[in-house]
Formats: C-alpha cells, sequence, structure tokens
C-alpha cells in the first residue's frame, strides 16, 4: 500500500461508521419534529417567491347575492328567524353562497360585515384587505348593473 491510502480507508469507514451510528438514531419522526422545530438545515431555494393571491372575477350571479343580501339587511330582516317573520336562514345562506363564489375561505372575514370591524392585531390583515376588496368590487358593480 502506499502511503496515505491507509489513512483515508481509516477515514472512510470511520465516516461510513458514523453514518449508520446516526441513522440508527435517526426516524422520520424525529425528522419531522426537527423540522418544525427549525432545527433541521435543509438546502436554500433560488426559486423567488411570487404572490399568487386569489383573483375572483365579479359575475352576475354574485352581483345578484350581493343585492339581496344588501336588501335584507337594509330592513333588518337578518336579525329574526322565518318564524318570527324575519329572513334569517335565507340572509345565512346566501351569505355563504357569496362567499364560496368569492373563493373565500370559511375563517376569513365575511364581504358583508367587513365595513363593520377593523382589523385587529390577531387578525390577519390580508384577510381583511381581501374581504374589503371583495365588497367594493362588489358595490361597483352593482353600481354599474344598476346604471
Amino acid at each position: 500500500m502506499r502511503p496515505g491510502v491507509k489513512d483515508e480507508l481509516f477515514r472512510l469507514q470511520d465516516l461510513a461508521s458514523l453514518r449508520s451510528q446516526m441513522l440508527k438514531l435517526s426516524s422520520p419522526m424525529a425528522d419531522r419534529r426537527l423540522a418544525l422545530v427549525g432545527c433541521h438545515q435543509s438546502m436554500p431555494t433560488r426559486r423567488t417567491p411570487i404572490d399568487r393571491g386569489r383573483r375572483v372575477q365579479i359575475t352576475p350571479a354574485m352581483v345578484a347575492l350581493w343585492k339581496r343580501g344588501q336588501e335584507i339587511l337594509a330592513t333588518k330582516a337578518e336579525q329574526k328567524w322565518e318564524e318570527e317573520g324575519g329572513r334569517r336562514r335565507e340572509f345565512l345562506d346566501l351569505a355563504v353562497d357569496l362567499h364560496e363564489l368569492l373563493d373565500r375561505r370559511p375563517w376569513e372575514v365575511d364581504v358583508f360585515y367587513v365595513h363593520a370591524m377593523k382589523p385587529s392585531d390577531d387578525q390577519d390583515q390580508g384577510d381583511w384587505v381581501g374581504a374589503a376588496a371583495a365588497r367594493r368590487a362588489l358595490v361597483a358593480a352593482l353600481q354599474q348593473q344598476s346604471g
């Protein structure tokens, strides 16, 4: 053997044994836990993050739901159930339908009530801003449709 080869073989065996010891200690669950905590370092990416915000086109069906909802809110009929002479079930159903058509998530601010609230510190600012933008678009579409 030439000089230095013995040292290289020793290093390779040493690395192999270290690797096998690490594999014995490591488990998929431990790796996941470490990744969640942020202790696990991963390769950096060269990808540029792109904001792919949800962009919803306002449709006539959305405007019709918005108009019906505004009519119900104007008479305060959403405060009483149908048995009491109100229109609460109808309002709640159309609010859910409009929320889904606008591609809003169930926990996000409703477009009917966004004007009555300001975003709190613990609330996602993007959620409130998105609801306010959807409301402005619906109001503009209704005004354009009305003449």
